[in-house]
């Protein structure tokens, strides 16, 4: 499956350290970034650094980008994503299930809260708040 918009350039920087080119040109897609603080669990460092102005969150482990969230919706204090019609081609805010299925072909994985498709050697997963986009997120592997 083909997936088209800025959502290419959040895949092509998983996988990569943070001074990797790929993942300066995922980061400036988003707002400035708030780095998270290092943590250890079951063997690996993780962290979490987040972008309020935009609800972007991107996860590392072991100094690797390993998952990218970005809101479509406002989310608590984070707002959403600020260019939501060119994240992922035919997958907007107020898609439904059935729009989003449409756009992308029959997801990989199903699950009552959203879907995941298999991007080649990633995944992409949305999920949805009611019958509209509420995340979506590129990842190393399904969760």
């Amino acid at each position: 499956m083909a997936i088209a918009g800025e959502i290419t350039t959040f895949f092509e920087a998983l996988g990569a350290e943070r001074d990797d080119p790929k993942v300066a040109a995922a980061l400036a897609l988003v707002g400035p970034m708030e780095l998270g603080e290092p943590y250890r669990q079951d063997g690996a460092t993780y962290a979490l650094d987040k972008c309020a102005d935009d609800g972007t969150s991107f996860t590392w482990k072991d100094g690797r980008l390993l998952k990218i969230i970005i809101a479509m919706q406002q989310e608590r204090a984070a707002g959403p994503y600020p260019r939501p019609d060119r994240l992922v081609e035919g997958v907007l805010p107020a898609s439904s299930r059935a729009q989003v299925t449409a756009a992308l072909g029959a997801p990989d994985r199903e699950r009552s809260t959203g879907d995941t498709w298999n991007v080649g050697s990633h995944y992409l997963a949305v999920s949805f708040a009611g019958d509209h986009v509420r995340r979506v997120v590129a990842m190393v592997s399904a969760r």
